[in-house]
């Protein structure tokens, strides 16, 4: 199997409600966050009305809040 097969290598698009459950916050924290310039920018798929987070996006945010939280730990 090559690299590019793995699951962390695939990206998709995430609806809201799959962003809410990945980063456990709800959509008023997530607004609020991405305002502050501290959380992935949503997207608008082309002809559509949509937002939506590329995955990749997410996760590399969620390493760096784990990374960041171990850094406060040492």
């Amino acid at each position: 199997m090559t690299t590019e097969n793995t699951v962390e290598n695939q990206t998709s698009l995430l609806r809201l409600r799959d962003v809410e459950a990945r980063v456990g916050f709800k959509k008023t924290t997530i607004y609020r966050l991405m305002k502050k310039q501290q959380f992935p920018l949503s997207i608008h798929p082309v002809g559509s009305k949509i937002s939506a987070w590329v995955s990749a996006e997410i996760d590399d945010w969620i390493k760096e809040q784990i990374a960041q939280h171990r850094e406060q730990q040492m």
